[in-house]
């Protein structure tokens, strides 16, 4: 069989799995706490994807895949209506992020969607290595989604991928602290720096602060310090299923 053959066999192949686990109910969604800092109130909660089929792997490849095929907003679509169909029910001002990337936000299936969420139930999390390109048409998407009352996180950020310039350009309402900035930042010295200078960078730009990935007591105290205003991680609460 020759070279193209095997990859047009392959590529159908996985188009074929997308495309079955955006129809399937083994796809489901859990959220996780976002909490304020201190006291722990809930103000909103992250909606992760969960594959219960095979092949058995991390969430993040099966997005991965689905972009390799041209599928990745078609994916994120299904899981953003599930997130919002819980969204309508929320009570008080907590809201539900969901992440999506610059071609999802940038379709009208979705800013569909997000016209069904009260204001500000919804935010949208963009992960900070989608930034390093041209982001016109990313801002004039997030433009009219502001407009139905949604709202725009800026996901991994310390990561490395994007400079602060990039970010600023978007004009976020949150900032999540990479987990790799999170993690030990109590023994670090250069992730408190690092940390310190995102609460005085997200500051001046009047958005929230989330750290992710917090998992001790010490971490969290150490966030609290800095000026870290919001936190989610197992230790404040491991993801759980929520029904519309």
């Amino acid at each position: 069989m020759r070279l193209e053959e095997v990859s047009r066999q392959l590529a159908r192949q996985q188009q074929s799995r997308i495309r079955a686990a955006i129809r399937s109910d083994a796809l489901t969604m859990v959220f996780q706490p976002i909490v304020r800092v201190p006291g722990g109130e809930v103000v909103g909660w992250e909606a992760l994807a969960r594959f219960a089929m095979l092949p058995n792997r991390a969430p993040d490849r099966w997005f991965e895949e689905a972009a390799v095929v041209g599928l990745r907003p078609q994916l994120e679509i299904r899981t953003a209506r599930d997130a919002i169909a819980v969204a309508r029910g929320l009570k008080g001002d907590q809201f539900i992020s969901v992440n999506a990337s610059p071609e999802t936000l940038e379709s009208p299936r979705f800013a569909a969607l997000a016209r069904e969420v009260g204001q500000g139930r919804l935010v949208v999390e963009i992960p900070e290595r989608d930034l390093a390109g041209d982001t016109v048409r990313l801002r004039h998407a997030i433009a009219d989604l502001r407009s139905s009352g949604v709202r725009v996180a800026i996901d991994d950020a310390g990561a490395g991928y994007a400079s602060l310039k990039h970010i600023a350009q978007l004009v976020p309402d949150f900032i999540k602290l990479d987990l790799a900035l999170t993690r030990d930042i109590d023994r670090d010295p250069v992730k408190r720096a690092l940390a310190s200078a995102m609460v005085r960078f997200a500051r001046d730009l009047g958005a929230v602060l989330i750290a992710e990935g917090v998992e001790t007591a010490r971490e969290l105290a150490l966030l609290g310090d800095l000026g870290v205003s919001e936190a989610q991680g197992f230790l404040l609460g491991k993801p759980v299923s929520m029904r519309p």
